[in-house]
């Protein structure tokens, strides 16, 4: 979740054309076996075949409605963990495009998944509207708000590392949140004891500023 660089994709040229393609079974994966063991408070596979089949299902769910794209998946290797995708091009995650995230994600929660893994690089904005998810293997189906509020906290971590300046960052949340519109219940999430693990992560002027802007949902 925090090393872009233990990567399982790889880029592959066929016929003139760019595609991805991940393997669940590398090395790269092992990082799994630590996160899900040290944030148990979300339930992370590291079974490869997990991995693989979580990532399946939401790529392949047709019920998807206005925010979310996700990518076309070209070859499907059972045997072997691996899938080819198509190559989504688009912009990263920025302050001008971050109502985007947020009804985005308020979308995949609102048809009944979690992301768990919710780091900025895992998305692309196309087209100036659409948010792609490029990175869907530790998804599920659930509505359980607890898990929701825990997509919120993974990603405002990444997003306090991104945006250092506070009053920046303080403008980019409230934003964010405006869109989102967080609930009573996922509000408090938020900032549950179980969540104490992330939280000892964040820069503690912008859990302060989160705490203030999420109080504002209470």
């Amino acid at each position: 979740m925090f090393k872009n660089s233990y990567s399982q994709s790889r880029i592959i040229k066929k016929d003139e054309k760019i595609y991805v393609q991940k393997c669940y079974m590398t090395i790269f994966g092992i990082k799994w076996y630590f996160i899900s063991t040290f944030f148990w408070n979300y339930p992370y596979v590291a079974d490869p075949k997990e991995r693989f089949v979580r990532e399946l299902d939401f790529f392949l769910d047709n019920t998807w409605k206005d925010i979310i794209i996700v990518p076309k998946l070209i070859d499907i290797d059972a045997k072997e963990l691996c899938i080819t995708r198509e190559f989504i091009e688009g912009d990263e995650i920025n302050e001008e495009n971050i109502e985007i995230v947020a009804k985005g994600l308020r979308e995949i929660h609102e048809v009944g998944y979690v992301l768990g893994d919710t780091k900025i690089s895992n998305f692309v904005i196309v087209n100036r509207s659409k948010l792609a998810v490029i990175d869907a293997e530790q998804s599920f189906k659930s509505n359980n708000l607890y898990y929701r509020a825990w997509d919120l906290v993974v990603f405002f971590l990444f997003l306090s590392y991104k945006i250092v300046n506070i009053n920046h960052f303080q403008e980019v949340a409230k934003r964010f949140l405006d869109e989102y519109m967080p609930d009573k219940s996922i509000a408090k999430e938020f900032f549950d004891i179980k969540n104490i693990n992330l939280m000892g992560i964040y820069p503690p002027t912008h859990l302060y500023i989160l705490k203030n802007l999420m109080s504002n949902f209470y």
